[in-house]
């Protein structure tokens, strides 16, 4: 839930059905909050004591990633959260060095509050994040807000990771699926994106797909490219062998009818 505000009591309902049945869901920004309470879960995961949306309220404000070094500055506000006892934290917040001589006030001291709180709900999981890494990562760039953000909603459901790649960071993967039941992965060429303007694309070079195979397959296609590709299933993955890309290419997966 990408910062989404308040749900309605509609939506409230569905997501508490899903958690139940074993989904985690990840709640960032002032999602899924109502009155400083979270609206979903039977038992508050957390409460807010303090919300700051002012860009000079969270001036200065960063979260350890790692404990190692890796921060993230705050884009877009910042909720400080009192977690419950039974929460697991993670992200630390950090608040302003002090001022004066850097001999005297290197670094940042720690505040506590957390920027990531979760917990077991029903069979299923809820994490809180009263900060917005996707906004961050939108607007600054930093390959280590996205990096730790993959590894935290990951974590040990690895198994839940339905698109594995190694083509660069350019390409956008747009899964799709047809009427009759074929898969369709759209690879968009970003390389070209920039602000206020369209340049060429740089050409992606040939790589490699995997997702989860079909029953039996038929034959996978490249539209654009106008060539059958070469594939294979092992262990339940498909992994597909894939062109130079332009623009744009399209992939058709046909399965054996």
């Amino acid at each position: 839930l990408a910062d989404v505000g308040t749900l309605d009591p509609d939506q409230v309902r569905s997501l508490e059905r899903a958690l139940a049945a074993g989904v985690r869901i990840v709640a960032t920004g002032d999602s899924a909050w109502e009155e400083g309470v979270p609206q979903l879960g039977p038992t508050p995961l957390a409460h807010q004591l303090a919300t700051f949306n002012t860009e000079e309220s969270v001036r200065s404000l960063h979260l350890d990633l790692n404990q190692g070094g890796d921060l993230a500055p705050v884009v877009g506000g910042f909720a400080v959260l009192k977690p419950a006892s039974e929460a697991d934290t993670d992200w630390p917040a950090l608040g302003r060095t002090r001022y004066g001589p850097p001999e005297e006030c290197y670094g940042h001291d720690s505040t506590g509050h957390p920027g990531w709180v979760s917990g077991r709900v029903g069979a299923g999981e809820l994490a809180l994040v009263p900060w917005r890494p996707g906004l961050v990562y939108r607007e600054i760039g930093l390959a280590r807000v996205r990096d730790a953000w993959v590894r935290q909603v990951l974590g040990a459901d690895a198994r839940t990771l339905q698109i594995d790649t190694d083509l660069p960071a350019q390409v956008q993967i747009v899964p799709g699926r047809a009427a009759d039941g074929r898969t369709v992965l759209h690879l968009l060429n970003r390389s070209g994106d920039a602000p206020q303007r369209f340049m060429e694309p740089v050409p992606i070079g040939p790589g490699r797909i995997r997702l989860p195979a079909p029953d039996e397959l038929a034959q996978v296609r490249a539209r654009v490219a106008g060539t059958d590709l070469a594939a294979r299933i092992d262990d339940g993955v498909l992994e597909i062998e894939l062109p130079q890309i332009g623009r744009f290419e399209v992939i058709d997966i046909t399965r054996a009818s």
